[in-house]
């Protein structure tokens, strides 16, 4: 049982009812022997001059080149690709190790100056030492010239002012300075004893 759809301006109606059947067709196939698809006659092979060789030989060799030229020049790329990854790789590898290295640096710097041995508080004691020292060696010698020049002033000509002030120069040293007043008027004294002769 078949059914019907008729669709109208008006609505959709429906009718059931049987269709007729087209009757079926038979579909005829040619029947081919196996022999008349399989017989056919090989062709000759094809002979080739010498002359045809040679230049298929020549063919051969110069496509075989350019595959291996094209095979050499990719490889070469890749190659390249690589060396360039690694010098970057390698580049980004020598920052981290400087600054790994910087890094470790400051810290040992930092934990030096927090851990000072006592040789390190030792030489700084003995340099504190010895600038106070200085100072009190620098005064004296200031208050000895300070003298000097007073005495030197009493001098009559610039020439006598000039002589004694390298005499006294000359063989008044700081160490004798430092040695005391007595040595020093010793030493004077000797200064004017080799004047007088």
């Amino acid at each position: 049982m078949a059914e019907y759809y008729n669709f109208d301006n008006e609505g959709v109606s429906m009718d059931i009812g049987e269709r007729e059947e087209e009757p079926e067709t038979e579909v005829v196939v040619p029947v081919v022997k196996e022999e008349e698809v399989f017989e056919k006659k090989a062709k000759p092979k094809r002979v080739l001059t010498d002359s045809q060789k040679e230049a298929l030989q020549k063919g051969r060799a110069k496509a075989k080149a350019i595959r291996e030229a094209k095979r050499m020049e990719q490889a070469k790329k890749e190659l390249e690709k690589a060396e360039v990854k690694q010098k970057k790789t390698s580049i980004k590898e020598e920052r981290e190790l400087l600054a790994k290295a910087e890094h470790e640096a400051t810290e040992q710097l930092k934990s030096k100056r927090q851990k000072k041995t006592a040789q390190e508080k030792a030489r700084e004691r003995i340099k504190q030492r010895k600038a106070e020292q200085d100072k009190v060696d620098n005064k004296k010698v200031e208050a000895f010239n300070d003298l000097k020049y007073t005495c030197l002033a009493s001098c009559d000509t610039e020439e006598d002012f000039d002589k004694l002030d390298n005499i006294l120069n000359k063989y008044i040293t700081k160490a004798d300075i430092l040695k005391g007043n007595d040595h020093i008027r010793n030493k004077v004294g000797q200064v004017v004893s080799l004047l007088k002769k």
